[in-house]
């Protein structure tokens, strides 16, 4: 029970410690809620000519069996950084996973949901589709470049001058 200014309010702990892999900007949002969480980093960048998930770091905690892991996502696009990043959790043991991500598409959901059926998803709105370049539509584009204002998402160590 917590005591909230209009009234005494039920909630639900977690059980264990939980570990959040944030791809991009969700993690003091997240953190703000559960300041305990372990942190996994991962990085990745879109190859911009096949749109697969290129990874270029990983930090994570040794054993994740036993946690609730929640892989938090500004946007689930393609689905792909999402889908390498649960992989990448599951090589360290991890099985209990939710992924939140403010919006999504409907061919990210799928392609979440045919690799990885056991990933529960939130999100606050499902889009109408992908564009050809594989971003949400409505003018999101890529949260990469709507947060750091970069021309390409391929990283710095890995272009080819």
């Amino acid at each position: 029970m917590v005591e909230t200014p209009l009234a005494t309010a039920r909630f639900k702990a977690i059980a264990t410690r939980p570990v959040v892999a944030p791809i991009l900007c969700l993690l003091p949002g997240f953190l703000s809620m559960i300041d305990d969480a372990l942190i996994a980093h991962l990085g990745f960048y879109r190859d911009p000519a096949t749109l697969a998930a290129v990874p270029y770091f990983a930090n994570l905690p040794d054993d994740l069996g036993d946690c609730d892991v929640f892989v938090v996502d500004p946007m689930l696009a393609t689905g792909r950084s999402d889908s390498a990043a649960n992989t990448m959790l599951e090589e360290r043991g991890a099985r209990n996973f939710t992924l939140v991500c403010s919006s999504a598409s409907p061919e990210g959901v799928k392609t979440i949901q045919a690799q990885h059926p056991s990933v529960r998803i939130v999100t606050a709105a499902i889009d109408e589709r992908l564009n050809d370049q594989g971003y949400i539509g409505q003018g999101l584009g890529d949260a990469g470049y709507r947060m750091f204002g970069s021309a390409s998402s391929v990283a710095v160590g890995a272009r080819v001058v």
